[in-house]
């Protein structure tokens, strides 16, 4: 495993520019508002919360890892040492407060702490498309490969990365994220079902949707350990109980959505991205209501949803450079 270590990775500039919602915000005490990248048509892909309210996101486009300081509400960038990489899925790990970002056309996780430190780490897989990351309790940090049918372990301590192979190799794993007893769980795109990997025996149990050609897309992990998933083709919100092995599925707000992102906050509302419509729902399951929020300005693309520590829930605005939240 190559790991080099670049320290000379130069922030750019900060500025902040508040738009308001106008219109577009109510909803009870709750409101929207978005913020302008610095760099022009960087298509903000991934986006994720650090325990000190930092936001942090990838630019596609732009090659840059940006973050965003509520407090201050000035940007920093960093570009990423690979050229045209593709910067896509971004996590913070809790406890040293590291970013986490894969290279979809690069084959590297980068990891990242501002302002300018960046190392990177090869994956094993060459051409795998390393997709989306999330961080285990030890620290370390699992990702799917979207073009190979795995999902991969860094160690960062050691630079040793993991893989195992899913059932589905042209499955397209996508989102993935752990529970609370370590498990992995994987959305298939391609596949349009769910996987569980137990990586403590590298067991791998996949369970499928009744919907046919769901298009699974991403998932997320309430309190309870259930799974909630994004059926992106399927135009559906679903929720599975490993408890019961059952999937329970719903309609989206509005018909033909595409529905893309997914989280569960802290209080187990559950949100999701309506990928042609322009809004973001809230969902309660237990009284099963639904609060729409429509996004600022058209064509948002939102493919990533994350929870900052104050319970607001933010975007990246891929189709417009920005990212944006919603919270009191």
């Amino acid at each position: 495993m190559r790991a080099g270590l670049h320290t000379l990775v130069r922030l750019l500039f900060a500025v902040t520019l508040l738009v308001p919602a106008s219109r577009a915000v109510a909803q009870g005490d709750l409101k929207i508002v978005e913020y302008v990248i610095p760099t022009p048509r960087s298509m903000p892909h991934s986006i994720a919360a650090a325990p000190d309210g930092r936001i942090y996101f990838s630019e596609m486009a732009a090659n840059k890892i940006g973050v965003f300081d509520p407090r201050t509400g000035q940007f920093a960038e960093a570009m990423v040492p690979t050229p045209r990489a593709q910067p896509h899925g971004v996590v913070v790990e809790p406890r040293t407060g590291m970013v986490y970002v894969t290279q979809l056309a690069g084959g590297k996780l980068v990891q990242y702490r501002a302002p300018a430190e960046v190392r990177e780490f090869e994956i094993p897989t060459a051409n795998s498309a390393p997709h989306t990351v999330w961080p285990d309790r030890d620290g370390n940090i699992y990702f799917t490969e979207a073009r190979t049918g795995k999902i991969g372990r860094l160690n960062p301590q050691s630079g040793q990365v993991i893989e195992w192979q899913l059932p589905a190799r042209a499955g397209v794993p996508y989102g993935i994220e752990l529970d609370r007893q370590g498990l992995a769980w994987v959305a298939q795109l391609n596949a349009s079902r769910i996987a569980r990997l137990d990586p403590a025996s590298g067991q791998i149990q996949e369970f499928t949707p009744r919907t046919p050609n769901s298009g699974t897309r991403r998932l997320s992990v309430d309190s309870r350990g259930r799974v909630w998933i994004t059926y992106n083709r399927a135009h559906k919100v679903a929720m599975f109980d490993p408890t019961t092995n059952v999937f329970t599925e719903m309609d989206t707000v509005s018909p033909g959505s595409e529905p893309y992102a997914i989280v569960v906050d802290r209080d187990d509302y559950v949100w999701y991205s309506e990928f042609t419509t322009d809004q973001i729902v809230r969902y309660e399951p237990r009284t099963n209501q639904s609060i729409v929020f429509k996004t600022p300005v058209a064509q948002a693309q939102v493919r990533f949803l994350t929870v900052a520590p104050d319970g607001s829930v933010w975007y990246a605005n891929f189709g417009n450079s920005r990212i944006g939240r919603i919270g009191r």
